[in-house]
């Protein structure tokens, strides 16, 4: 289903039945705890965030240059990582499933939440060196 120029977003059956394109230009799909909604990189705009329904409904920017996007086990937040204008530093977001309250929150990267939403935890490379 992924081509190598333009990614596509696909859902099928577990036995690859019932195919059909959800989404063009985009990849990273993540599915909310709920299996309600689904998070995905839109690649026409610039790899921002996305959020959507699980039938490919109600289609909504979440936040701008996103990776590694992880839902909140109440499915209601989604935390994910930015670059920070090219460098090598990351950023820790988090925002509203609905697409509101975007907020960086730490230093770091891969961020994931703990299974009560209490925390997140990620990864922080060192400063490079000079």
């Amino acid at each position: 289903m992924w081509g190598k120029k333009n990614p596509s977003l696909w859902l099928a059956h577990a036995d690859g039945t019932h195919r059909r394109r959800l989404s063009a230009n985009a990849d990273s799909p993540v599915w909310s705890p709920d299996g309600r909604h689904l998070a995905y990189r839109n690649l026409s705009d610039g790899a921002s965030l996305w959020v959507m329904g699980a039938d490919g409904s109600h289609k909504h920017r979440v936040g701008n240059d996103a990776y590694n996007p992880f839902w909140s086990p109440d499915s209601q937040m989604i935390t994910y990582d930015v670059g920070d204008n090219g460098t090598t530093d990351w950023a820790i977001w988090t925002a509203r499933a609905n697409g509101s309250g975007n907020r960086r929150i730490a230093a770091g990267d891969s961020p994931v939440w703990s299974p009560d939403g209490a925390h997140i935890a990620s990864r922080r490379r060192p400063a490079a060196c000079a």
